[in-house]
């Protein structure tokens, strides 16, 4: 099978490997990613902890088919998180108030 590249995938045998960008604020407070699947299908993955650097998020039985077994393997999802360019004196003094 030929894999036509694509930035936000990449596979490793049955293993798919998605990469996902977070703004800031959905890293800490949560999202529900919509990631397009190759047969067509929109699937939802809700992301309800903390995104921290390196994280990573399995969701079983989502990746490429098996050619010897026929099972799925596994879609792992990772994270980028997008960081502000700037905060003024006053976002910065709420975000310390907030994480002391």
């Amino acid at each position: 099978m030929v894999t036509k590249p694509e930035p936000s995938w990449s596979r490793e045998g049955s293993t798919l490997y998605y990469t996902a960008t977070v703004t800031l604020l959905e890293a800490l407070c949560g999202k529900v990613l919509s990631i397009p699947t190759f047969d067509g299908r929109e699937l939802s993955v809700p992301v309800t902890q903390i995104v921290a650097p390196g994280m990573t998020k399995v969701v079983k039985g989502e990746g490429m088919p098996d050619l010897e077994t026929g099972e799925k393997g596994d879609l792992v999802i990772r994270f980028v998180t997008i960081f502000p360019e700037t905060l003024t004196p006053a976002q910065k003094a709420s975000i310390k108030k907030t994480l002391s």
